[in-house]
């Protein structure tokens, strides 16, 4: 994973998963790129998130929280236009989503290979930082 930054969409795997799931939309299988990348990371009994995995689920958790109105500073004109033009093809979808999105990044945060290459690169601080951030306005969009 090449990662230049601690937030949502500033490492490879994000930036992979974004285009993925713009071509998904043009595909008509948007929304469930989305579940399928928060969803499963969600249940307690795994083990260690894969970091790509958590990097995608991270990714994902963005989204919804911009579909709900509460985009982050950081993300991208191009894509909030994008999320703009394509709103209705994502609407219920992000609802639905938000409550498993929060538990995700909550897993993401304490039980991730992400968690452990902030740390092992001293950035741990600014890791948590950027998923508390997001968590605070995926949980205000409730």
């Amino acid at each position: 994973m090449g990662a230049w930054g601690a937030g949502s969409l500033e490492n490879d795997t994000a930036e992979a998963w974004l285009a993925e799931l713009k071509q998904a939309e043009a595909d008509g299988g948007a929304p469930g790129l989305l579940g399928d990348a928060i969803e499963p990371l969600a249940d307690p009994a795994l083990g260690l998130i894969d970091a790509d995995e958590a990097s995608r689920a991270v990714a994902a958790a963005e989204i919804v929280a911009a579909l709900l109105g509460r985009p982050g500073a950081a993300l991208p004109q191009p894509v909030l236009a994008w999320l703009g033009r394509h709103e209705a093809a994502f609407g219920g979808a992000a609802r639905a989503l938000q409550p498993t999105a929060l538990a995700t990044l909550s897993r993401v945060k304490t039980a991730s290979e992400l968690r452990a290459f902030w740390d092992a690169n001293d950035n741990l601080a600014a890791f948590e930082a950027a998923i508390d951030e997001l968590h605070e306005r995926l949980r205000a969009a409730g």
